[in-house]
């Protein structure tokens, strides 16, 4: 929707004109304003429209799956069964969730998918809770950010935890919480 463009604005520097551009621009207001909202109601109509078709793509029958394949919670290449005939490809990234505890959860890149047999291989490189589960809701999802992060959560009464991480490579800043010492 296009909104007409107001006049001239008066300036107290132009007193010969001030009158005549004052009177034109504050009675172009009342049209602004019934533009200006129409053009915001069609805005926020488009973004319901795209969050809508959005959320259908991500939930179309063919880019999510279920399996029962046993997998413990960890990274790593994880291989696991699910229904065969999805549109899913190598290089998409995928959540796998815990169909009864969402809090259980893995996040990485499809490195293989064989839509006749279902089998599924992903790299995971993010996780969330713990256990082994053979109740798994497959999904697309958003990259994870940074090569082969992982995402660790809880409590740490003592940072040598960060020794375990020997030979890997950590760069950017580490902060210590609660009071600890980083030694």
């Amino acid at each position: 929707m296009p909104i007409t463009d107001l006049p001239t604005p008066p300036s107290r520097t132009d007193a010969a004109n001030f009158n005549v551009r004052a009177e034109s621009f504050l009675g172009a207001l009342p049209t602004f304003v019934i533009q200006a909202n129409a053009l915001a109601t069609e805005t926020n109509g488009y973004a319901a429209n795209a969050a809508a078709s959005a959320a259908t793509a991500i939930n179309a029958p063919g880019t999510s799956a279920t399996s029962t394949t046993s997998l413990a919670i960890g990274t790593g290449s994880k291989s696991l069964t699910i229904q065969t005939g999805k549109a899913l490809v190598v290089g998409q990234w995928v959540t796998i969730t815990s169909t009864a505890s969402p809090a259980n959860w893995m996040h990485g890149q499809i490195t293989a998918y064989t839509s006749g047999t279902g089998a599924l291989v992903v790299n995971v490189g993010m996780t969330g809770g713990s256990g082994t589960i053979a109740s798994w809701t497959v999904g697309l999802a958003a990259p994870s950010q940074g090569t082969n992060a992982l995402l660790a959560t809880g409590s740490y009464a003592d940072p040598g935890w960060l020794t375990s991480l020997a030979g890997s490579k950590i760069t950017g800043t580490i902060g210590v919480a609660n009071g600890g010492t980083g030694a």
